[in-house]
């Protein structure tokens, strides 16, 4: 079993044997009442390794709602769909008919995105920097930036160089931007689609195209 948040695997049962004489082994009832005790130390030992995992954003689980009300951003676990249609302004008429579980999986984040944020926010304590920003938007996209700055028009060009069409978290990145940069400040964004010359070099017929069932937006996404 994993102990600790450790990769040492124990066996429990062994050890309490050890700790007590060799003739307990020989009765019946010592080695029922310590093979009980190792069922109890082990439930024990996973749930401390649980409690462990929350103090870090990457293995936590229930722990992130600690994490988000620490770090001042929307608790998921609090975060209801009509939460996020109101957040998102969505009209009702326009998700008439879709699935409850597909409208959880549109509008309510995942772990992994839950995780970003944080980190995003995390990174983004103290001075505001071109590099903490670039950090900040590397972490909650998953991809690099380039941060290029304007100060006499007062703005900043964040552009994502490594992942084609809009990041999935752009709304609450936006908003952990805002928090952080002075208010005066512009901030635009660049992203990256398919250029022509990139198709070209691919040489795509029609019928390859058809194949593969691209709608507009998939194929504008298309890089790799």
């Amino acid at each position: 079993m994993k102990f600790l948040g450790t990769n040492i695997t124990r066996n429990i049962e062994r050890d309490l044997f050890d700790y007590v004489p060799k003739e307990y082994e020989d009765y019946r009832e010592s080695r029922a009442i310590l093979r009980a005790e190792s069922v109890e130390f082990e439930r024990l030992n996973l749930k401390i390794s649980d409690v462990l995992d929350q103090f870090f954003v990457d293995t936590a689980t229930w722990g992130l709602a600690e994490w988000e009300r620490i770090c001042g951003l929307p608790v998921a676990l609090d975060y209801t769909i009509y939460d996020a249609f109101r957040q998102n302004n969505v009209s009702f008429s326009t998700v008439e008919g879709v699935a409850w579980d597909e409208l959880e999986t549109l509008f309510i984040p995942s772990a992994s995105d839950r995780r970003s944020a944080i980190k995003s926010k995390l990174r983004g304590a103290g001075t505001i920097t071109r590099e903490k920003v670039a950090d900040v938007c590397s972490a909650y996209s998953g991809g690099s930036v380039i941060v290029r700055e304007y100060p006499s028009e007062y703005r900043v060009v964040i552009e994502f160089t490594d992942i084609t069409g809009v990041p999935s978290n752009m709304d609450t990145l936006q908003e952990v931007l805002r928090d952080l940069m002075p208010a005066h400040i512009l901030v635009e964004y660049q992203y990256r689609y398919l250029r022509w010359n990139e198709f070209d070099s691919e040489l795509y017929t029609w019928d390859s195209l058809g194949a593969r069932n691209f709608t507009w937006n998939e194929l504008e996404e298309a890089v790799n």
